[in-house]
């Protein structure tokens, strides 16, 4: 059975595509039967999903201009 460690490794380096199938479902098995990995390999998820919000969200930079150009002239 794989470790915590071992686990945590895998999931944070995303990786698990290139491990052996024998690792594969070591991690799936440890991912069912140990909750503390289950929750940090959500918490990896939901960190990585917010970043690329942030990267999507990003406001276009023409826009930005237009609007700072527009405020300075009101002013």
């Amino acid at each position: 059975m794989l470790t915590c460690k071992e686990v945590s490794t895998a999931v944070a380096s995303e990786d698990l595509a290139r491990l052996s199938w024998q690792k594969r479902i070591g991690v799936r098995l440890h991912l069912l039967m140990c909750r503390h990995c289950r929750r940090y390999a959500a918490q990896l998820a939901a960190i990585g999903n917010a970043v690329r919000g942030l990267y999507r969200s990003e406001p276009e930079t023409k826009s930005l201009e237009e609007s700072i150009l527009n405020s300075l002239e009101k002013k």
